[in-house]
């Protein structure tokens, strides 16, 4: 899409006793979070076993989360952009669950988000002669909480942590223990809610009520629930630090109807709309038109333009594994000036496609207005989208420049204010689109192996 899109989800459920089958449900919620893979890890007290599968969550057999047994469990989905081949990827990279041994026993590590000093914490580790089998940042921190010194796995864990920075949501399963954790400057969601009476953690909201259960309240920044024999309990094991909640999940990561850091996305994705009218609005258009997964953007462009908004683009067959696969319907566009709404601007491709799509249908001009400032860096917080280098305003910063590319009249942004101005005083990260951010990235690490 054009607009980031989330690479993970994350859903446990501690003392169910068909926890494995609600984990399947609470992943087939959150699959608009990750098409390429669903990973699932199940404890019964004294093992944990795991099964996973390419593409989405459905392609599972019932039976296979049956067969795994246990009241305990942890599900993952995971994708990113621009994999036209499922088959293809790797179900090992990434921020990918890892399953092994942690010194005392089986556990399996899910991360949502990405440790901003994962590389020197790998090359450390291996210097300690930790072999790694995956590129994901949750076997480093399997590995953090094997070589820990504490004894119990509670005091392994948090000690690992303390090693971390980033910006991650992350659930730990042993086989009588289930830990969720929220990084302290709180950039990824996670909330905490009832199912039967049964713990249930998960990245969104939406996907703990489709499951059936019954929101409770967000995990703090910082916050560690522990779940074990003795019970639940809720620690603050990490220094306090400003917050950073990451904007995107707002403007397009987390579902319409979701509730994420107190807030409504549909308000919010509507009020950008609103303000991108304010700020940039289009006298010319007869019609406004939106990306279907953009609809409340166009739908409060329109209401503070007064120009109406129609559904010019539907979405197509297969658009949860392809949200680019749209129908256009010629009776809304043809012989008319239209102004297409969109939340962001990546690359451009998509855009393109969606103006090649608007103009074949005979619409007469086509203007665009973006709903954020443009896009100018890559996220370095674990959430998947292009390069730098691949961004379009890297290389047509120039707006008239711009239009002429993606072959429109014209082409207007809300700016860095009115973004703000939306989201409120909060503390926030919008390093995508300000280049500012909260928590240094971390160097690559280009030293070349010599064997």
């Amino acid at each position: 899409m054009e607009g980031f899109r989330d690479g993970s989800g994350l859903f446990g459920v501690a003392g169910h006793a068909s926890a494995a089958a609600l984990v399947g449900r609470g992943l087939r919620a959150l699959q608009h979070r990750g098409t390429h893979g669903a990973a699932f890890a199940v404890a019964d007290g004294n093992h944990v076993r795991s099964v996973r599968t390419r593409g989405t969550v459905d392609r599972l057999e019932p039976d296979q989360l049956q067969a795994l047994g246990g009241t305990l469990a942890l599900g993952q989905v995971y994708g990113g952009l621009g994999a036209a081949d499922v088959s293809a990827l790797p179900l090992d990279g990434g921020d990918r669950m890892v399953v092994g041994n942690h010194g005392g026993g089986p556990m399996a590590v899910a991360i949502a988000g990405r440790l901003t000093n994962g590389t020197r914490l790998r090359r450390e580790l291996k210097a300690k002669g930790a072999l790694f089998q995956t590129e994901s940042d949750a076997e480093v921190v399997l590995h953090l909480i094997a070589q820990s010194a504490q004894r119990t796995p509670v005091n392994r864990i948090v000690d690992a942590l303390w090693k971390v920075e980033g910006a991650f949501s992350a659930i730990i399963l042993g086989p009588s223990l289930l830990v969720a954790v929220r990084d302290p400057r709180g950039f990824r969601p996670l909330v905490v809610g009832r199912i039967d009476g049964a713990l249930v953690v998960s990245t969104e909201d939406t996907a703990l009520r489709d499951a059936g259960g019954e929101v409770q309240r967000a995990v703090h920044p910082g916050e560690m629930i522990v779940v074990d024999r003795a019970g639940v309990q809720s620690v603050r094991p990490f220094p306090p630090q400003p917050t950073a909640w990451c904007a995107m999940e707002l403007i397009g990561l987390a579902r319409h109807d979701a509730s994420v850091f107190d807030r409504s996305p549909y308000e919010v994705r509507e009020e950008l709309g609103r303000n991108l009218g304010r700020e940039a609005p289009c006298g010319d258009a007869e019609v406004v038109v939106a990306i279907p997964e953009d609809e409340p953007y166009g739908i409060g462009f329109a209401r503070a333009t007064s120009v109406p908004y129609e559904r010019g683009l539907l979405p197509g067959y297969g658009a949860i594994e392809d949200p680019t696969r749209w129908m256009t319907v010629p009776a809304v566009v043809r012989g008319r000036r239209v102004v297409l709404v969109a939340r962001s601007l990546l690359t451009g491709r998509v855009l393109r496609r969606a103006v090649r799509a608007l103009r074949e249908a005979q619409a007469v001009d086509v203007h665009v207005r973006i709903a954020t400032p443009p896009v100018q860096k890559a996220c370095v917080y674990g959430v998947p989208s292009p390069t730098t280098d691949e961004m379009a305003w890297t290389h047509r910063s120039d707006l008239h420049e711009l239009a002429l590319w993606l072959d429109v009249v014209s082409v207007g942004f809300a700016s860095q204010t009115g973004l703000h101005a939306v989201l409120g005083d909060q503390g926030w990260c919008t390093a995508c689109v300000s280049g500012e951010h909260p928590v240094a990235p971390e160097e690559p690490d280009d030293q070349l192996p010599l064997f």
